[in-house]
């Protein structure tokens, strides 16, 4: 358990996606700070929609 946690927080994929995680929060936190929370769920939506764009743009047709 220890070595995978260890290979899990060299990898730099991790951090990647844990920047972009905080900057997806703190982009819709602001807008529900600013806009409220109907604001904010689309922002997230928006976030949400552009992670899956990057997800299926790196698959491949046949699986």
């Amino acid at each position: 358990m220890k070595g995978k946690l260890a290979a899990f927080a060299a990898n730099p994929m991790t951090y990647v996606l844990g920047f972009a995680l905080c900057g997806a929060v703190s982009v819709v936190s602001g807008v529900a700070l600013l806009a409220g929370a109907g604001w904010a769920l689309v922002a997230s939506g928006a976030f949400l929609l552009a992670a899956a764009g990057y997800i299926t743009k790196g698959l491949t047709p046949n699986g």
